[in-house]
């Protein structure tokens, strides 16, 4: 009877590692699809300095 017990047990701690195992690795796709997504904000926000820093020049160009 211990055997069994011990077996089960076994088992059941091999089922939570690989269910946290597939969880980390979904954690770590969202936190990569972020960082993605994060990155292009920023290269957006750059563009749209560089075209306001252009229409401010062609602003004071036109005074």
């Amino acid at each position: 009877m211990p055997v069994k017990a011990l077996a089960a047990a076994i088992e059941g701690y091999t089922l939570e590692a690989i269910a946290h195992r597939v969880d980390a690795e979904k954690q770590r796709q969202v936190g990569y699809r972020f960082i993605e997504v994060a990155n292009r904000a920023v290269d957006e926000i750059a563009e749209l300095r560089r075209e306001i820093g252009d229409l401010a020049k062609e602003v004071a160009r036109g005074k």
